[in-house]
């Protein structure tokens, strides 16, 4: 009832300065005397108590008109008061006189009291309407009943539309207050999330440059112990080269020797023969001693002598043919050795090489585990932020980068994968050429 009667006090200056047919409306608020029997006042014809209640109402126009005229008449920074004032309940005191009584008696009603009493006051209000239709002068001079009832009926319509439309006024302003409050909450909240937005990506941006400079150095390391292995790799190239350039030599040295052992023994026959010969024509000089016979024989003797001397010459350098040959073979069986054991040794760098490597790409894996942890938690800001349209659009190219950024190092890694499957079998190619090569020789 407070709260209907504070609205009415509110909207009542507008309504008289609007229309003068709001006036039916106004004594509504303070028709609370009136309003005690009105089934007693609407059906009497008494004409004093008409004429009372006629008094009693010009009376309250006037009292309001005045009103209306003295809010009228306040000046801007006044006119704020305005629908700050309220109707305040009038009791008699001890002395009988009316006093305003500041207990608001409505307050200390229960609960279940208060649907009963807005009905009892709405009744009140209507039947004070009613008093009022019947002192109207349209309604008055009607012709009949019909005709005053259908005045009556047209009136409370009009009456409702105009309550309906200040209520739609009220509502709408209450709705235009209850968007703006909206709107403000939400903007702050829009700043708060920004603020805790910003808070965080300052937080994580310190973690991610940390996690992107050991991505870099990962990669520098990588792409160092890949220039390790390529020039470890041009490295038992070469010495495979070369040790092949000396099995060739070997292969090349070994068939000079066999024929020169073959040539050995082919000398070392005529040898035989020779000597065989010798003491042929030794055993026909003692039997014949014929002079002329004794000169060829000598001559014969001295050629055969020059032959010899002539063999044991070649079986001389064939002999020191062969000492060379196998001292070079010894040189050649050091020379493989030493290959032999520069292989193992690079063997062993590349062993450790393939461990470093091996490690290198466990630490890209946590770091990759990471980097998914960390755009993780960016998805998970971002679908808490969804309602930051501006930030989210920035918050979705920041993440959209991370992705990019995150691909790329798993091609990255891909690659490198393929790349040591592929050295993997590389090596074990060149380790088997190697053990062929070791079995051959």
């Amino acid at each position: 009832m407070d709260s209907d009667s504070c609205q009415g006090s509110e909207h009542e200056p507008k309504t008289d300065l609007e229309k003068p047919q709001s006036k039916i409306l106004r004594p509504a608020i303070d028709l609370n005397i009136t309003a005690e029997q009105p089934q007693s006042l609407v059906t009497t014809e008494d004409d004093t108590l008409q004429g009372e209640s006629h008094m009693r109402i010009q009376m309250l126009e006037s009292h309001q008109s005045d009103l209306v005229q003295s809010l009228g008449s306040l000046d801007p920074l006044q006119s704020e008061m305005i629908g700050t004032y309220k109707c305040m309940p009038l009791v008699p005191d001890e002395d009988s006189k009316w006093v305003v009584q500041n207990k608001d008696p409505i307050l200390n009603l229960p609960t279940e009291c208060v649907q009963d009493l807005k009905d009892h006051c709405q009744a009140a209000v209507d039947s004070g309407f009613m008093l009022l239709y019947d002192q109207l002068e349209r309604i008055r001079l009607a012709n009949d009943e019909f005709q005053a009832s259908q005045q009556k009926e047209e009136l409370l319509v009009n009456l409702k539309s105009l309550l309906l439309r200040k209520h739609k006024e009220f509502m709408d302003a209450r709705i235009l207050e209850i968007t703006k409050t909206h709107n403000e909450k939400m903007h702050r909240l829009q700043a708060d999330f920004e603020v805790k937005l910003k808070a965080e990506q300052d937080k994580y941006h310190p973690k991610l440059e940390k996690l992107q400079n050991l991505l870099r150095d990962c990669e520098a390391q990588r792409d160092d112990y890949e220039r390790q292995l390529k020039h470890k790799d041009n490295t038992i190239e070469s010495i495979m080269a070369e040790s092949n350039k000396k099995m060739s030599l070997n292969l090349d040295l070994e068939h000079q020797l066999a024929e020169s052992i073959a040539e050995l023994a082919r000398t070392r026959i005529e040898l035989v023969e020779s000597r065989e010969h010798m003491a042929y024509l030794e055993a026909e000089w003692k039997e014949e001693h014929e002079p002329h016979e004794s000169e060829e024989s000598t001559q014969s003797m001295q050629q055969a002598l020059i032959d010899l001397e002539h063999v044991k010459s070649e079986l001389y350098g064939s002999q020191q043919l062969v000492g060379e040959m196998r001292a070079q073979a010894k040189r050649d069986d050091l020379m493989i050795c030493r290959c032999t054991e520069e292989i193992n040794a690079c063997r062993l760098k590349e062993t450790d090489s393939q461990r470093a490597y091996q490690k290198l790409c466990l630490e890209s894996a946590d770091k990759d585990t990471q980097i998914n942890k960390m755009r993780l938690k960016l998805d998970l800001m971002e679908e808490q932020l969804s309602h930051a349209y501006e930030k989210q659009a920035l918050q979705k190219q920041e993440i959209r980068r991370l992705e990019e950024f995150t691909k790329v190092s798993e091609e990255e890694n891909a690659r490198v994968t393929v790349e040591r499957d592929q050295y993997q079998v590389d090596k074990n190619t060149e380790k088997q050429q190697v053990e062929n090569l070791t079995q051959q020789l």
